[in-house]
């Protein structure tokens, strides 16, 4: 995730107008504006109160839309592949 905040700020601090962030503000309010959409994208929530504005921050903010789905895919089938085993023992006893 900090990784993409990085990029985002690199981003940002090249052309001030990719995002809708005011950068006037001092460096670790940016910052902190940067990690939030980071994480709000990452979740695939997406509030909107910032949003990509350029063509590369909005290819950026959709592959990591991306990741973040598949990460969340990727976790769910490790818990249930863990769990599975545990289930099938639990009803072959009840069948016998």
């Amino acid at each position: 995730m900090e990784i993409f905040s990085f990029l985002f700020q690199f981003l940002l601090y090249n052309d001030p107008d990719c995002l809708n962030i005011e950068l006037g503000r001092n460096v670790s309010a940016v910052f902190v504006d940067l990690v939030y959409f980071t994480t709000i994208s990452l979740t695939t929530i997406g509030f909107g109160d910032i949003a990509p504005t350029a063509h590369y921050t909005k290819l950026v903010t959709s592959l990591m839309g991306l990741m973040g789905t598949f990460y969340t895919v990727v976790l769910t089938g490790i818990l249930i592949s863990n769990f599975a085993p545990h289930f099938i023992k639990t009803n072959k006893k009840q069948d016998v």
